[in-house]
């Protein structure tokens, strides 16, 4: 079989990009396990030491702030993370990722399902061998009760 050069590089691209994608699932998974547990030691393990998150409102926050912050999230939902892109750039890896957490709330006598998807545009670096998150940057959240969109918010200041 004869596979043109241009399409056996895509190829090959396209495999690269998936074990990095499938690597930084992984990365992810076991940071939210930390976040989750509130073990602050192990997840400053995947943080690199100026790591920077920024908010949908371009509001700025360190390592200790994010941890305390991230104490206060709800336990009770169910939260997934894909990663939609990843691309490795010398010792940087440029990654677009989307998490969705849904829980259950109740508003007077109804209970509702709220799902939050939000976006963000992530930067790890290379670390001697081991993968650091350095910038964490929201670019969107969406807000859906029980199914329909109640708000959508960007970085750009859209809301609707």
């Amino acid at each position: 079989m004869f596979v043109s050069k241009p399409l056996h590089d895509a190829g090959s691209a396209m495999t690269t990009e998936c074990a990095l994608i499938a690597s930084i699932e992984d990365e992810y998974y076991r940071l939210r396990e930390s976040l989750s547990a509130h073990n602050d030691l192990a997840a400053t393990a995947y943080l690199a030491p100026d790591f920077v998150g920024t908010d949908v409102r371009g509001r700025d926050e360190d390592a200790k702030q994010m941890l305390y912050r991230m104490k206060s999230y709800r336990k009770d939902a169910a939260q997934i993370t894909t990663v939609l892109s990843a691309r490795e750039i010398g010792k940087r890896m440029a990654v677009g990722r989307k998490v969705l957490e849904v829980t259950k709330v109740t508003v007077g006598r109804k209970s509702q399902t709220l799902e939050t998807l939000t976006f963000f545009s992530d930067t790890w670096i290379d670390s001697d061998g081991t993968w650091l998150l350095q910038r964490s940057r929201v670019d969107r959240i969406d807000t859906y009760v029980d199914g329909r969109l109640a708000s959508k918010v960007t970085s750009t200041g859209q809301a609707r």
